[in-house]
């Protein structure tokens, strides 16, 4: 298995091609704020390597890039987006691959960019795997960004987002209140005291949305089994990285529950 780091344009990005390429769309996997996007390469590297998926991840980490969870740059709102935008539309067009979508996975503080990301652009979304964010942006379009959408999307961007197929993952054991974890007290009302907690308001609050617009949904609920707040045990005991295996191979998120070939250790609901 051979992985690469490269740049394209401002943003760097670790990169990894498995030996036979069988899916044309990229999936892109945001580190959080204590890990590398080389080490994510490094985790998916395998399953990507048996399913035949290029896996792209950009590197957040540099200053350039500060309060990318946010989707913001040091030179102002929306920078790392627009990194992003760019990156791996220039990766998936020298490939060959579907230029204009692509599959959209984050840990930690890269779902708080993922999930964003999806919610501002989601005609640029294939599938949305979000996992063990600490907070979550909210389907308002009355309140500010990031708490709200205000400003950032309008009503046909919410609906867009509403009818992707999303997954919403959170270790069993990920109920620790760590110096990492936003705390306020409106947060902790809303969404919950840990990101537990939160990641299950959320995927309700997404289903609630989407009924309060007369709309079907694909957002589906996992528990990793082991699983605190660490990406190693997400991988190593949740089975994250089959999880997202079996998203991207399989057309319909919400047929995972019935695939028996899937070998994941984990519960769809």
């Amino acid at each position: 298995m051979t992985t690469y780091n490269a740049h394209s344009g401002q943003l760097g990005y670790a990169l990894y091609l498995p030996p036979r390429i069988n899916h044309r769309h990229l999936l892109v996997a945001v580190h959080g704020v204590q890990s590398k996007a080389s080490t994510v390469v490094q985790h998916f590297a395998s399953v990507a390597e048996r399913s035949g998926f290029v896996v792209m991840a950009p590197d957040f980490s540099t200053p350039r890039f500060k309060g990318y969870q946010r989707l913001e740059g040091a030179e102002g709102a929306d920078q790392a987006a627009l990194a992003l935008d760019l990156g791996a539309r220039d990766i998936a067009e020298r490939l060959g691959l579907e230029p204009g979508s692509f599959n959209l996975f984050g840990f930690s503080g890269g779902a708080q960019f993922a999930h964003r990301y999806a919610m501002t652009r989601p005609g640029r979304i294939n599938q949305l795997i979000v996992a063990s964010a600490g907070w979550y942006t909210e389907c308002d379009l009355q309140s500010p960004f990031p708490g709200g959408l205000q400003g950032v999307a309008d009503q046909a961007a919410l609906r867009a987002f509403l009818s992707l197929p999303i997954q919403v993952a959170v270790g069993e054991q990920d109920t620790q209140r760590d110096s990492q974890l936003r705390k306020t007290t409106e947060i902790d009302t809303r969404q919950g005291r840990n990101r537990l907690q939160r990641a299950r308001f959320w995927a309700e609050h997404l289903r609630q949305s989407a009924a309060s617009l007369n709309m079907d949904h694909q957002v589906a609920f996992t528990r990793l089994p082991r699983t605190g707040h660490r990406l190693r045990e997400a991988i190593e005991r949740g089975g994250l990285a089959e999880l997202v295996e079996a998203i991207i191979i399989t057309s319909n998120t919400l047929a995972l529950a019935q695939c028996q070939s899937c070998r994941a250790p984990w519960p769809i609901v």
